[in-house]
């Protein structure tokens, strides 16, 4: 049996947090001015399981200059969101046509 302390979890974890500070980053600086303007107002609100990852929201306020928050129950979400997607189609229509290029 192996045992890995916190330290060895941090250290393999670390790549991949500072790939989410990047694409964060690249995510507000991509944003319109009046976009990033709200967010630079209101902060950001984590959702998904990553964000349960001890001291993200601390990272990445530190780093964005953002207030951050988890949401309620973070890990549900996303799915939640998802839902309501598929239940109101013409929201569905308005963030696919968001995303294209």
């Amino acid at each position: 049996m192996a045992v890995v302390n916190s330290i060895e979890i941090h250290e393999a974890l670390e790549p991949v947090i500072i790939r989410i500070v990047n694409a964060v980053q690249d995510a507000l600086e991509a944003l319109p001015p009046e976009a990033s303007g709200d967010i630079y107002d209101r902060g950001m609100i984590l959702a998904g399981g990553t964000s349960l990852l001890a001291g993200l929201d601390e990272r990445l306020s530190k780093e964005t200059e953002l207030a951050v928050e988890l949401t309620e129950s973070p890990q549900r979400a996303v799915i939640r969101g998802l839902g309501l997607l598929f239940e109101n189609p013409l929201a569905l229509r308005r963030a696919v046509i968001r995303s294209e290029p």
